[in-house]
C-alpha cells in the first residue's frame, strides 16, 4: 500500500513535492473506496488530469525511477535520475525521493538523496504515521567521501547480521548501490529489510504507453493458471475477438532460425537460467526460450478467433489492434490488483482504449469489494470525471506554474457532491487544462502550398 511519495529536483518537480493516497475529511460518499489501514485511511484510487506537458507522466516516471534504482541499482539507472532544468543552480543539487507504504502490516519510509551518479544519502524507518515517532532502522551517510552506515540500536542485529553488515561495510557498499539492494541480496539475515525491499521489486508496478505485452506477459501466464483463466474470461468480455488465449510452443528453427543469436549461444544462456527472451524472426514481437529435453523450445502468445464459418484461426500479438495489446498488457496489473496489495501505475490509461470500455473498467475496480490493491492513473478521458465514480480525493490535477509541476487534488475545492465536474474542469474550474489562447494566431495558411 502506498501511502505518500514526496520527490524534489527530478524533471518538472522542483521543490519538494507530495503526492498521497490519504482519504480526506469526506466520510460519507464511497465509503467502499477506503482501506483502513493502522491509523489512517488509505485511497482505493487516484486519477491525475492536467494538460499536455503539464507533469503527469513525470510523476509515474519518478515513483518508476525510483523503483529501478532499489531494484536493479547501479551507476546506469542513477544516471536515469534527470534534474530541473530551468533554474540553473538546479542542476548541481542533489535529487531527492522518499516513499511510506505498508509491507506485511508494516510501515516504512524509505529514501536518499543522489547527485552525479552517486548516494549520497540513504534512510529506512517503521513509519510512525501520524500519531507516533519514527523508528530507525538503518542510516546511510556519505562524509568527506567516506561512506558511514548506522544501524539503530533498537534494531535487532543477530551475530551472523553483525558478521554480514562487516563483509558489506569493507566489500559491496560503493556510492552507486542503495544499501536496501545490497542486503536485500544476502542469502542470510536482515528479514525486515527484505521485506521492504519486496514491496519495490513485486507490488510497486508501472506501466508505460510504450509498454508492450510480450516476454513479461508470456512468463506470468506461464507461471499462473489462474492468470491465463483470468485473461481468458476478461478477453471474452471485452469482444475483443479472442475467444481464447494460449501460450504454444514452437521448435527454435521455426520462430528463430534467422536471429542473430545462434542457437548453442541460447542453449549456454539457457544452462545458468531458466527463460530468455527472443525476438521473432519478424523483430513484430517478443517470445521466450525455454530448455526441454535439452531442446530449445520457444513459447509465444496466440490469441485464437474465429473465422465466418466458426473455425478457430490463430493470430500472434504482432496480429492483433493496438486496443487488445494494450488491453492484453493491463490485465496482469488487474489481477494483481484484486489478489494483493500492490499499487499499479498506468500512464496515459486511455491509450488505444474506447471509452466506454474504460469507463465501465474503472467502475469495475473501484466498486468491487474483492480488490486489495491500489490504482493510479494518468488520463485526458474527461467522461471519468464523475463523481458518481470517484471521491472527490481520488482525483487530482497536475499543472505548470512557470515550468514547475504542482499537483492538488479535486478536495481543494469546496463544491457540491451533484456538480457536474466534467463540464466545471472543461471550462477551466480547476485549473490544469490547456491554454487556448493563442491558437488563434497559428497562421497554418502560411504553410500551406499555393494551387
Amino acid at each position: 500500500m502506498l501511502i505518500r511519495f514526496i520527490v524534489s529536483n527530478f524533471l518538472s518537480f522542483k521543490e519538494e513535492t507530495e503526492f498521497n493516497m490519504l482519504a480526506g475529511v469526506d466520510q460519507k460518499h464511497h465509503k467502499d473506496h477506503i482501506y483502513k489501514r493502522h491509523s489512517v485511511d488509505l485511497l482505493k484510487t487516484a486519477a491525475l488530469y492536467g494538460a499536455n506537458g503539464a507533469g503527469k507522466s513525470n510523476l509515474i516516471k519518478a515513483i518508476y525511477v525510483l523503483k529501478r534504482i532499489v531494484v536493479i541499482g547501479g551507476r546506469e539507472t542513477l544516471y536515469e535520475v534527470k534534474k530541473y532544468k530551468l533554474e540553473l543552480e538546479y542542476s548541481k543539487l542533489p535529487t531527492s525521493f522518499e516513499v511510506e507504504f505498508i509491507k506485511n502490516d508494516v510501515v516504512y519510509l524509505f529514501g536518499f538523496k543522489t547527485n552525479e551518479g552517486e548516494i549520497l544519502e540513504e534512510w529506512l524507518y517503521r513509519s510512525g504515521l501520524n500519531n507516533a515517532k519514527d523508528e530507525l532502522i538503518f542510516h546511510r551517510t556519505k562524509i568527506e567521501g567516506e561512506i558511514e552506515i548506522d544501524f539503530s540500536k533498537n534494531y535487532s542485529l543477530t551475530e551472523k547480521d553483525v558478521y554480514n553488515l562487516e563483509f558489506v561495510k569493507n566489500n559491496l557498499v560503493n556510492s552507486n548501490e542503495l544499501l536496501i539492494h545490497i542486503l536485500s541480496e544476502l542469502k542470510e539475515g536482515f528479514s525486515e529489510i527484505k521485506k521492504a525491499f519486496e514491496w519495490f521489486q513485486i507490488n510497486l508496478i508501472a506501466i508505460f504507453p510504450s509498454t508492450k505485452p510480450g516476454a513479461s506477459l508470456i512468463l506470468a501466464l506461464i507461471k499462473s493458471q489462474e492468470l491465463m483463466d483470468f485473461t481468458n474470461s476478461s478477453m471474452c468480455s471485452f469482444k475483443t475477438g479472442i475467444t481464447s488465449a494460449n501460450i504454444k510452443s514452437f521448435s527454435y528453427m521455426d520462430l528463430v532460425a534467422r536471429s542473430k543469436v545462434s542457437y548453442e549461444k541460447i542453449k549456454q544462456d539457457l544452462d545458468k537460467v531458466n527463460e530468455v527472451a527472443l525476438v521473432a524472426d519478424d523483430g513484430s514481437e517478443s517470445i521466450i526460450a525455454t530448455l526441454e529435453n535439452d531442446e530449445v523450445i520457444v513459447k509465444r502468445f496466440v490469441g485464437e478467433h474465429k473465422d465466418s464459418r466458426g473455425n478457430p484461426v490463430e493470430f500472434f500479438l504482432s496480429e492483433e489492434s493496438d486496443g487488445t495489446n494494450r488491453l492484453l498488457e493491463l490485465i496482469p496489473a488487474f489481477f494483481q490488483l484484486l489478489n494483493s496489495e500492490s499499487v499499479v501505475l498506468i500512464d496515459e490509461i486511455d491509450q488505444s482504449i474506447h471509452p466506454v470500455l474504460l469507463k465501465e473498467l474503472v467502475k469495475k475496480f473501484v466498486s468491487d469489494q474483492k480488490t486489495q490493491g491500489q490504482f493510479i492513473f494518468t488520463t485526458h478521458e474527461a467522461n471519468l470525471l464523475d463523481q458518481s465514480i470517484f471521491r472527490r480525493d481520488e482525483i487530482w490535477f497536475v499543472e505548470k506554474d512557470q515550468g514547475e509541476t504542482k499537483l492538488y487534488p479535486l478536495s481543494d475545492f469546496d463544491i457540491r457532491y451533484d456538480l457536474d465536474i466534467r463540464r466545471g474542469y472543461l471550462n477551466g474550474r480547476f485549473g490544469a487544462i490547456p491554454f487556448m489562447g493563442d491558437l488563434q494566431n497559428l497562421n497554418w495558411d502560411q504553410y500551406a502550398e499555393a494551387e
